[in-house]
């Protein structure tokens, strides 16, 4: 039977259920459907055949990617004061722990990417929660103090975000570097990538070298800048967190700007 003899009200109670079952992540599946025929094609022959490969539990994600795995009980040692009530339990919403249980991503997707990305669960905090709480390992910004990007929150989720620089991509051009992003990934929000970094200076060793001595691009726009399309960029300096704009580093002596991107979900 083809989709225009089902009936209508099957048809929406269906598309209802599945994209329900996606949670946060409904608007990312519904934006590719639109724009990317050949996802719809591999959507389509997964579920035809039912071979989609199952989402892995949180034990055994953990056991895979080691030291880049920064989850629930990591959220809980570095932003407990942002995220806990007083009873020391993590807030996540009622209606993201279901989905926070068990990770996007196949075994096989993780092997793969368990030495060049960390997997991290993120907690509702904005880049401002964090630039208070963690002053001091921040260096100097004066500069965004009122900017309106610091109150941007992160959801609760999982990402799985690249440490190391996409293949020949080191200092190319925005538009070039975004030519070079692989099918399966998408570029990160500046708070995502702060939790992660914020993860290996609290705790030591998760991400190894997240940011490195390379200049984060994100997707995060600076929406007051002279330049519209000015991307807020994150890199190490004297061992603080610096957050500027690519304008405001782009001068600096050895600049290595790289694109920070993740993993799309079930990708």
């Amino acid at each position: 039977m083809e989709w225009s003899e089902v009936k209508g009200g099957d048809l929406v109670a269906a598309m209802q259920r599945l994209l329900g079952a996606m949670g946060p992540h409904a608007s990312d599946v519904v934006g590719r459907i639109k724009s990317d025929p050949d996802f719809v094609k591999f959507f389509a022959r997964k579920m035809v055949n039912g071979d989609f490969d199952r989402p892995t539990p949180t034990d055994r994600a953990m056991q895979i990617m080691g030291s880049n795995f920064f989850g629930v009980a990591h959220v809980h040692l570095n932003f407990g004061s942002l995220v806990t009530n007083e009873n020391g339990i993590v807030l996540f919403p009622k209606n993201a722990m279901a989905y926070i249980e068990s990770i996007p991503w196949s075994e096989h997707t993780l092997r793969a990417c368990r030495n060049s990305h960390v997997l991290i669960a993120t907690c509702r905090v904005s880049i401002r929660d964090m630039w208070t709480q963690f002053r001091n390992n921040f260096g100097y910004e004066g500069w965004f103090k009122e900017k309106p990007f610091l109150r941007e929150v992160c959801e609760v989720d999982w990402h799985l975000v690249r440490k190391v620089p996409i293949t020949e991509s080191i200092g190319l051009s925005f538009d070039e570097q975004q030519e070079r992003i692989p099918m399966e990934e998408r570029i990160v929000d500046a708070g995502v990538l702060i939790q992660c970094a914020l993860g290996r200076q609290i705790v030591g060793n998760i991400g190894g070298s997240i940011l490195s001595e390379y200049h984060w691009r994100t997707a995060t726009l600076d929406k007051e800048a002279r330049y519209p399309h000015d991307r807020i960029v994150i890199f190490y300096e004297e061992e603080k967190l610096r957050i500027t704009t690519e304008c405001g580093c782009s001068g600096k002596a050895g600049s290595k700007f790289v694109l920070a991107t993740e993993r799309k979900p079930f990708c």
